[in-house]
């Protein structure tokens, strides 16, 4: 009998070096996966299908072997990938439940003395503990910048993350959460995948008095929110940036600028304005768009639709606790994190 080489997910999370080694098909990987995880599949798409084909029809033990067949011929290569892999980091095996796929491998790895741990649970138990957790963090302060768009919002975050505890939650959900917010991003990732990586930011700040982010809907393109963390964020502390639109308009343009959209993305997501500022103004938007004149599409963008659906100052606002110019980034983070320490009594290192 095999020693046992079982973890639970609470004993995972206390490994500092460790490397999950997912063995589920690749489309159960790219559906969604514990973030940093390492794709080595036992069975491809199509064989797991099969598999589960036979299973059906002839029973499991007659699917065993035949999975068996599949497997022995890469059975060697995995096991030189894990060799590697085991030589730098604690492997976690995990498959969906961790049942067959994840225990068969463990057990040719044992024979061969490759050092690792089995999830206990697969997949199913991680997510149940991401679930769990979700509903009852963070219990740290939330530190909402607000900010008229193009105010340079992700650009501040961008600057904080250097040396303050900050979640970009447009990054993780690879949405900028407006209109326009999924122009040149491809596609975002699954609600379960979100859940993972907001998991893993939380658990890295999870000793920080306060947490910085941008201000957010509940929903970012498709991704929701998380209940606990939304009314966080809304009973936080709330700042807020400004600067000219001009800047701003030169900030969007660098942003969305031709290098890196797509046209027919934009045109598409302008054509859907129409009840917001009606045919004229859309069509003398695409027209801009199809012209190249940038910066007036941009400037009417602003004026006419995000400033007043947002309803944000140019200026200083008494409604925020802190107010920063944003005219310069790297003096609005440091300004920023100034004011977040003496607001929570940090002291500096």
């Amino acid at each position: 009998m095999y020693k046992s080489m079982h973890i639970t997910i609470e004993e995972v999370l206390k490994i500092d070096n460790k490397l999950f080694i997912d063995v589920r098909s690749p489309s159960e990987y790219a559906q969604f996966h514990i973030p940093n995880s390492v794709n080595i599949p036992i069975l491809n798409d199509q064989e797991r299908h099969e598999i589960g084909l036979v299973h059906k029809n002839k029973g499991p033990v007659i699917a065993r072997r035949a999975g068996l067949a599949y497997v022995t011929p890469k059975l060697m290569n995995i096991v030189n990938q894990l060799i590697e892999l085991s030589e730098r980091h604690t492997l976690i095996l995990y498959c969906a439940r961790g049942g067959m796929r994840s225990q068969s491998l463990s057990s040719v790895l044992q024979l061969v003395k490759v050092p690792h741990k089995l999830l206990m649970g697969g997949y199913k138990a991680y997510r149940k503990k991401v679930s769990d957790y979700l509903t009852l963090f963070p219990t740290n302060e939330i530190v909402v910048l607000h900010g008229l768009t193009g105010v340079g919002k992700t650009l501040i975050l961008n600057e904080l993350k250097k040396n303050a505890p900050v979640i970009d939650i447009e990054a993780l959900a690879n949405h900028r959460g407006s209109a326009f917010g999924s122009v040149g991003l491809g596609n975002q990732p699954t609600q379960k995948m979100f859940d993972s990586r907001l998991f893993d930011e939380l658990l890295r700040l999870q000793n920080e008095p306060y947490i910085i982010v941008e201000c957010e809907s509940r929903r970012t393109g498709k991704i929701n929110l998380p209940n606990k963390f939304f009314t966080k964020m809304k009973e936080g502390t709330h700042i807020h940036a400004y600067t000219t639109v001009e800047k701003r308009i030169e900030r969007i343009i660098d942003e969305y600028g031709p290098s890196i959209i797509k046209v027919d993305e934009l045109a598409k997501s302008i054509s859907k304005l129409n009840r917001n500022l009606g045919n004229e103004k859309v069509n003398y938007l695409l027209n801009c768009l199809n012209n190249n004149q940038i910066a007036e599409l941009v400037r009417i963008l602003l004026v006419d639709y995000y400033d007043p659906l947002y309803g944000y100052s140019n200026s200083s606002d008494n409604r925020y606790k802190f107010n920063v110019s944003a005219d310069n980034i790297i003096k609005a983070a440091a300004s920023i994190k100034l004011w977040c320490e003496e607001q929570f009594k940090v002291e500096s290192i």
